[in-house]
């Protein structure tokens, strides 16, 4: 695997009279590119070289394979387990036909990650009222998930994020990330107010990522989420 992070969205500004450009702060990130790099075995899965044209022939029949596996789904997925983060994932899509490698064995897939962090494979919830929500990772959750059982609201404590759900009359979910509000299974996008277009960003503390995020509740609210990692 080869590194990737993605990049600010939005464009800089030139001042007249001053040197480079203006960053105007808060931008979100954009997809990420990354490159997999896959190395091939030149055997079958018994280790044995059975193939009519010998070890090349493995190599090409597992690249496509490969190239099966990924296209399997799209997104297709990929997990990793690294000691500060535990085993994490990230959704992609293949951009091209892949390129040879280090060696005969090796080809490197370029590819697009829609969801820009890798996450956590195991999610997290938060049913207090307010309070301050662990969020961890190191990455801002875009995509909670709330589970509203009464009219209320929850907004992050500086100002920049909430939503608020009135006239329900069974328990609603709000999918961030999906921009769906549902109530018995059917769609009801009147019940919400998005306090800012953003719905609700919890966006862990860029000096200590350990910080929770304090967030303001009215009502009963129950937040689940997935800890992201740039």
């Amino acid at each position: 695997m080869i590194e990737g992070m993605a990049a600010r969205r939005g464009q800089n500004f030139s001042i007249p009279g001053l040197e480079g450009e203006f960053s105007y702060p808060g931008k979100l990130r954009e997809a990420m590119n990354v490159a997999i790099e896959v190395t091939l075995r030149y055997t079958d899965e018994n280790g044995l070289i059975t193939h009519t044209d010998g070890a090349s022939g493995h190599v090409f029949e597992n690249l496509a394979e490969v190239k099966r596996l990924f296209a399997a789904s799209n997104p297709a997925v990929i997990q990793r387990t690294l000691p500060h983060q535990g085993t994490v994932m990230l959704d992609f899509e293949i951009l091209a036909e892949p390129v040879l490698g280090g060696s005969h064995f090796q080809y490197v897939f370029l590819c697009h990650a829609p969801g820009v962090y890798w996450r956590s494979t195991t999610a997290e919830s938060y049913t207090g009222g307010t309070g301050n929500i662990p969020v961890g990772g190191n990455a801002p959750v875009h995509d909670a998930i709330l589970t509203f059982s009464t009219d209320g609201s929850i907004m992050t404590d500086d100002g920049l994020s909430g939503v608020e759900i009135a006239g329900l009359t069974s328990a609603v979910t709000v999918d961030c990330g999906r921009r769906t509000v549902i109530q018995s299974a059917v769609p009801a996008p009147g019940l919400i107010l998005p306090l800012s277009n953003r719905w609700l960003y919890l966006s862990p503390d860029p000096t200590d990522p350990a910080n929770p995020v304090p967030v303001t509740i009215v009502g009963t609210v129950e937040v689940e989420w997935f800890p992201k990692w740039l």
